[in-house]
């Protein structure tokens, strides 16, 4: 009985740490190919630059899937610093974006 409750966290977690990583691959993928797709954006400067264009919605997405993933997940105990610094990162790209260049999409 204990055995199979042990083997059904370690799914979990692999299938958690595959999700994040899954999520953190694709996330680049989705917004440029559908800034491409929807109005022809260009491949903006900086990952943050699509939080101006129609992807804004995607980006924040995917950045908040990655951090509620990121928060639920205990990792190996020299993986916890990164982990909170990771935490961070995604939290701040979500509040903080970068500011646009000129001032215009890249087109």
């Amino acid at each position: 009985m204990l055995e199979s409750q042990n083997k059904n966290l370690i799914i979990s977690y692999l299938a958690m740490r595959r999700l994040i990583g899954i999520l953190g691959i694709a996330l680049p993928i989705i917004v440029v190919a559908g800034g491409f797709i929807q109005d022809g954006t260009a491949i903006q400067g900086s990952i943050s630059g699509y939080y101006y264009t129609n992807m804004h919605d995607f980006f924040i997405g995917i950045l908040c899937g990655v951090t509620l993933f990121l928060l639920s997940y205990k990792g190996y105990k020299k993986l916890m610093i990164s982990l909170e610094h990771e935490r961070s990162v995604c939290f701040g790209m979500m509040i903080f974006p970068t500011s646009m260049f000129s001032g215009k999409l890249l087109k």
